[in-house]
Formats: C-alpha cells, sequence, structure tokens
C-alpha cells in the first residue's frame, strides 16, 4: 500500500518488518486460507512454494513478517503493535468532554484483533448504538431500517483501517470511531452521528465516510 504518512513521505509502510513479531505466530488457519485462495484467483502462483507467495505479496522480509502479515494474520496483532487498535465511544454531545446526567460515555469499547476482526466489531458496536426505525410496504410487510445501512459502515470502517497511516511515527495513536448522540435528542433526525478519526485520514476514507453519511440521509428520509 502506497501512500503519504504524517511527514508527508510517500512510503509502503505496510510492507515494513515487523522485528517483534515471528511468522510462528501467524494464525496457520488464516495463511493457509489466503494461500488457497490466492492460488485458484492467480494463476502465475499456482506453482510456487508458500514461502514465494508470502514473499512476491510482500507479507514476509527477510525471513520476517511484514506489518501487513501481522495485521491480517496474526492471532494478536496488539502484541507487537498495542496502539494499532480502535477505541469506540459514544458521547452525549458533539464533542468529547461533553456529559449528560454525570455520564461521559453513553457506551465504550476498546477494540483489537486484525483488521478484519476490528473492522466486525466496529461496526457491530455503531449497530447496537443506533437507532432502527419501521416501514410497512404497500403489501403490508414490516421492514427494518436502521439509521445507517450496514454496508455503508462496513465501508467507512474498512477504508479506515485500511488507509490509515501505518508509519511509524503515528504507531502509537489509535483508530478512533466516536458515535455522537445528543443528549437524549432520539426524535432528532440528525441525533445520532458516526465519525471516525485516524492519523493522517486519506481521500479513500474520507470519500467512504460522505458515503455513510449520504446513505445515513437516504435511509431516513
Amino acid at each position: 500500500m502506497q501512500y503519504r504518512n504524517a511527514l508527508g513521505a510517500s512510503v509502503g509502510e505496510d510492507a515494513r518488518v515487523a522485528y517483534n513479531a515471528y511468522v510462528k505466530y501467524m494464525n496457520k488457519t488464516l495463511v493457509r486460507k489466503y494461500l488457497l485462495e490466492l492460488r485458484e484467483q492467480n494463476p502465475q502462483f499456482k506453482d510456487c512454494t508458500d514461502d514465494e507467495i508470502l514473499d512476491k505479496t510482500g507479507l514476509r522480509k527477510d525471513g520476517m513478517p511484514t506489518l501487513a502479515a501481522v495485521m491480517s494474520f496474526s492471532d494478536f496483532p496488539q502484541a507487537a503493535f498495542p496502539q494499532l487498535c480502535v477505541t469506540a465511544v459514544v458521547i452525549p454531545g458533539y464533542e468529547m468532554g461533553d456529559t449528560w446526567d454525570g455520564y461521559r460515555f453513553m457506551d465504550n469499547m476498546h477494540i483489537d484483533g486484525t483488521i478484519a476482526d476490528m473492522a466486525d466489531s466496529a461496526v457491530a458496536f455503531v449497530s447496537r448504538n443506533m437507532r432502527t426505525g419501521v416501514r410497512f410496504t404497500e403489501d403490508a410487510k414490516r421492514v427494518d431500517v436502521p439509521e445507517y445501512p450496514r454496508e455503508a459502515v462496513h465501508e467507512a470502517v474498512v477504508n479506515a483501517l485500511l488507509h490509515r497511516d501505518y508509519s511509524f511515527y503515528t504507531e502509537g495513536c489509535p483508530s478512533g470511531l466516536r458515535c455522537i448522540r445528543t443528549g437524549l435528542r432520539y426524535a432528532a433526525r440528525e441525533a445520532f452521528m458516526v465519525l471516525i478519526h485516524l492519523p493522517s485520514m486519506t481521500r479513500g476514507s474520507a470519500c467512504a465516510i460522505r458515503r455513510l453519511q449520504l446513505s445515513r440521509r437516504q435511509c431516513m428520509s
């Protein structure tokens, strides 16, 4: 993945060696599944050994796993990179520090695991904190309508996790998922908002978040 880090340099930080991790700590089931799917989808890898594929796809370098391998296949990536996680909160206001009846957070969760695990947990966190409306079709069938379509939330979260700055300079900064519930104004159409904060947000993740907000307006209109 080629992008600009916090200092503006164009780098492929996910391909750097994770010196504090080892190949033996990778989840063998996940790696095996990845190799099988890659061989099925790409004929050029059909006759390659497992080690050759890992080297060619940037998951291993000099016999060591890269950051991409750790964040994708490790049993617990945060053992090597403790802050490459997601902190998710629901605040009863518009800004961090706002309170309601003594509550600073209405819900909070520390999310870790692989990128896929964190994405699933973050989407579940948003889902449990948003309202679900009910509509009836012309033939009297009930349709549940969430504030945000799950697909839009998933796209925004995955984009944020994939495109955040993984450079050494922001390694200590977790990604932030902030759900804003303005007090008890649950009836207000804009009472619930989802914001994703991450180091050096890229254009790709910003576009996904704009699509998320648009999907919500279309869903609730």
